[in-house]
C-alpha cells in the first residue's frame, strides 16, 4: 500500500519543479503533471491533455494491479 501511495504521490509532483525551474533546462525536470498542465493550459490542447491524463491513470492502475498480484509472493497470511 505504501508503494502505491508513494508512486501516486511521485506522479503528482507539480509545484516544486514548476516554481524552481519551470521544467528546467531542456525539460529535464518536467514531470507528467506539468506536461499535462502545459498541454492543456499553455498550448490549449485540452484533448491531448485529457489523453495524457488518461494514460497516466492507466499507468498507475497497471502498476497497482501488478503490485497486488505480486504481493501474494511476499505477503504471508496464516489462514487455515
Amino acid at each position: 500500500m505504501l508503494l502505491i501511495t508513494a508512486l501516486i504521490g511521485g506522479f503528482q509532483i507539480f509545484v516544486e519543479p514548476a516554481i524552481m525551474t519551470n521544467g528546467g533546462p531542456a525539460n529535464e525536470s518536467l514531470t507528467m503533471v506539468m506536461l499535462i498542465w502545459r498541454s492543456g493550459f499553455r498550448d490549449f490542447a485540452m484533448g491531448y491533455a485529457g489523453a495524457q491524463a488518461w494514460l497516466l491513470g492507466v499507468i498507475i492502475m497497471a502498476i497497482t494491479i501488478i503490485n497486488f498480484l505480486l504481493a501474494r509472493r511476499w505477503v504471508f497470511t496464516d489462514v487455515d
